[in-house]
């Protein structure tokens, strides 16, 4: 585990650009700090052709009584490219961050703590979403399922 290393959970939401309005002059001010952004597509199996293909860089398979998880992917995708965008338009170098879209295998919060264990990561980095107190009181929410099953790792919340 690398003090240097970031995981930061990126979503379609404005909490992404908040987290990374946030985090910004704090990695500006230390060159040797890594960022990993990573996108869990709910919903999305881990074993998808989609991504298997958008990990080689082979055009999506046309599916055929499957779920089409093409747009899903899509646009996570570019919820990604903007991210890196506006890191770098920050002044953060490309070669600083590196990006993953993946599917769900065991829950948001389960698989993005796998990530920043498998990045080396000591920081992990969520949004909160405004405006799902409903949704939160009857489902939890990700940062409080990460809170469970946290160790040696450093959680950020960014309102």
């Amino acid at each position: 585990m690398s003090d240097q290393n970031i995981l930061v959970a990126v979503d379609e939401t404005g909490a992404t650009e908040r987290v990374l309005d946030y985090l910004t002059p704090f990695v500006l001010a230390r060159p040797e700090c890594r960022l990993h952004l990573v996108c869990v597509a709910e919903g999305v199996p881990a074993d998808s052709q989609e991504l298997a293909a958008l990990e080689k860089g082979e055009p999506f398979p046309e599916l055929h009584g499957d779920v089409d998880h093409r747009k899903q992917i899509e646009s996570l995708m570019q919820a990604l490219d903007r991210a890196v965008e506006r890191l770098k338009a920050a002044g953060i170098a490309e070669e600083r961050i590196s990006r993953q879209l993946r599917g769900e295998r065991g829950g948001v919060a389960a698989d993005l703590l796998e990530e920043a264990v498998r990045h080396g990561c000591s920081t992990l980095v969520v949004g909160r979403h405004r405006g799902e107190r409903l949704r939160h009181f009857l489902f939890g929410s990700t940062a409080a399922r990460l809170l469970e099953d946290l160790s040696d790792m450093v959680l950020w919340v960014v309102p």
